[in-house]
């Protein structure tokens, strides 16, 4: 198997977590570190377990943690893997309500057993309440007995147990969709610019609202430099005067001169694929 310094995933990246340490100088254990582990078990199947482990090592000791700081994210490492690797023998759950409970309990106990308490919530905690607020969420929508008001009472009371850095991007996704759709609403009934910005303005506040309008206006350049670029492109590829060699060399310069290198190189790649790009 090949060196972890060699692997595709690897290369050219950053190493993704940290470890953090309490006031007695001990690891604890928490999404940053998670996050390292699975940063070097992405290269599981191109190198051993132990090649991993002395790549995550190495990383370790260059941080400047003390040994007894490295030893401690090593035993830990080693409990993560068996984690895993028991992870692996547990049965796929079905699709329905209590299988998805079954399967939630089921990785919650094995990674308490195997991790230990303190190491399951410290590393699973943001994990385990998006899994548990998904299941929550699948019960109150499955419940018929419930109005229309008390859905949406018990839907928000769950939001608010989820993390907040979840909360937040979920937020924002939200926001994104409703924006998109009163976007469209809103040029559907022939509204004017100036309203569109005004709707941006009032979801996501004034800076945002002037970013999205640049990056819209910067789409709309791109769209109308390829569609110049496409008319030409045509005109010169249904040239009947053109011998083969001729002809490609008349479509690299036209290329050429319609776009720098970079955009050169992301116009050939949407030719290949047959793709229009909103840029």
């Amino acid at each position: 198997m090949a060196d972890a310094s060699e692997l595709p995933s690897h290369r050219g990246t950053a190493v993704d977590g940290a470890v953090t340490l309490d006031g007695d100088g001990r690891v604890v254990p928490n999404g940053d570190l998670k996050r390292l582990f699975e940063y070097f078990l992405t290269g599981l199947g191109r190198a051993s377990p132990r090649a991993l482990r002395e790549r995550l090592r190495a990383a370790v000791v260059k941080r400047g943690l003390p040994p007894d700081a490295v030893a401690g994210v090593l035993a830990l490492f080693d409990r993560y893997l068996d984690y895993r690797e028991a992870l692996g023998e547990l049965a796929r759950p079905g699709t329905g309500a209590d299988s998805l409970r079954a399967a939630y309990e089921a990785r919650r106990q094995l990674r308490r057993e195997v991790l230990g308490p303190a190491a399951a919530e410290g590393l699973f905690a943001r994990e385990e309440a998006v899994d548990r607020h998904a299941l929550e969420k699948r019960a109150i929508m499955g419940n018929d007995r419930l109005t229309a008001q008390q859905r949406q009472r018990r839907l928000a009371l769950i939001q608010q147990q989820l993390p907040a850095d979840v909360r937040r991007s979920r937020e924002r996704a939200r926001l994104a969709l409703e924006l998109r759709e009163r976007t469209r609403a809103l040029r559907e009934a022939g509204a004017g610019e100036a309203r569109i910005h005004a709707l941006r303005q009032e979801l996501v506040g004034a800076e945002a609202a002037q970013r999205l309008s640049e990056l819209e206006q910067r789409r709309e350049t791109w769209q109308d430099r390829l569609r110049a670029y496409r008319r030409e492109r045509r005109r010169v590829a249904a040239s009947p005067g053109l011998a083969p060699e001729d002809k490609a060399k008349a479509l690299d310069r036209l290329l050429s001169e319609h776009f720098d290198e970079h955009e050169a190189r992301r116009v050939k790649a949407l030719q290949r694929i047959g793709a229009n790009d909103g840029g």
